[in-house]
């Protein structure tokens, strides 16, 4: 987990939080490329 200068929380990860179809779900709408080495196999 990264922590960036100037937030109050670290950046967590959205698999944490979110279904595997709800992000796969987010990137087709917002017509982008899912990023490269993408974990929703190993939290399962």
């Amino acid at each position: 987990m990264a922590h960036y200068p100037g937030q109050t929380c670290p950046e967590l990860d959205a698999f944490l939080f979110f279904d595997a179809d709800e992000i796969l779900g987010a990137y087709v709408l917002a017509k982008k490329a899912r990023p490269k080495g993408h974990r929703s196999h190993s939290i399962r």
